[in-house]
């Protein structure tokens, strides 16, 4: 049961990655991640949105695609 609940998720978030993915190349670049936060109305600055992309970046390409999660 914890298996379904899990593959659920996974693809809730590659569904969100194909609406924010712009240019539907299979990741979020910093830019496409600001415009997230800023269409949430999240407030940021730039050091934070840093920040929080390299705690994310993984593989050192500085996107964040599915296989980053």
């Amino acid at each position: 049961m914890a298996g379904a609940k899990v593959d659920t998720n996974i693809e809730d978030i590659r569904r969100v990655f194909t609406v924010f993915d712009k240019d539907n190349d299979g990741s979020l670049t910093k830019e496409e991640i600001r415009n997230v936060l800023l269409e949430a109305e999240v407030q940021f600055t730039d050091e934070q949105l840093e920040e929080f992309m390299n705690k994310l970046d993984r593989d050192g390409k500085y996107n964040q695609s599915v296989s980053d999660c």
